[in-house]
């Protein structure tokens, strides 16, 4: 399946569950990104996109207590990345702290990545996550990505759907 179809098939599934009245209670919208300590591996290509625009609907709170996310974003290679995602968040203070484990569709480029699921262009990308108030940052560490040490900073907005 091509990735932008993907990403439009994901769309109308959180549409259609909306308006069953089993739509997502939260929104995030990807905004941008920072490449710590990580050299780009296409020839040619000297930096990373961190440009960063998507757009995740997510259900909290569901089946065993945990967050189901699926959506879309401009990955780092400028191409647009289908993902789903399942969480876990725990209330600190004025934060939500928690760990998010992703299975993104990077094409061709999930060669870059040593942690794929089977023989597939989904890479498996666990993370750390921090909310405050609108806002979100995701921190990837970079060990699944050709063993590099470093990490990708992502941040966005975040919005609570309904109520």
């Amino acid at each position: 399946m091509k990735p932008h179809l993907g990403a439009l098939l994901g769309l109308l599934i959180a549409s259609s569950a909306a308006a069953e009245g089993l739509g997502p209670d939260r929104i995030y919208i990807p905004l941008a990104s920072h490449h710590y300590n990580l050299t780009p591996p296409n020839p040619g290509q000297n930096s990373w996109n961190e440009f960063n625009p998507g757009l995740v609907f997510t259900w909290e709170n569901r089946f065993v207590t945990l967050d189901y996310s699926v959506g879309a974003y401009l990955n780092s290679y400028e191409k647009i990345s289908p993902m789903v995602s399942v969480g876990k968040f725990w209330d600190v203070g004025k934060v939500a702290f928690g760990g998010v484990l992703s299975f993104v569709d990077y094409g061709s480029n999930a060669r870059h990545f040593d942690v794929t699921l089977g023989n597939s262009n989904i890479t498996i990308l666990p993370a750390i996550q921090i909310n405050y108030k609108n806002a979100f940052l995701q921190v990837v560490p970079a060990p699944q990505f050709q063993g590099e040490s470093g990490a990708v900073f992502g941040v966005g907005a975040t919005f609570a759907l309904g109520q």
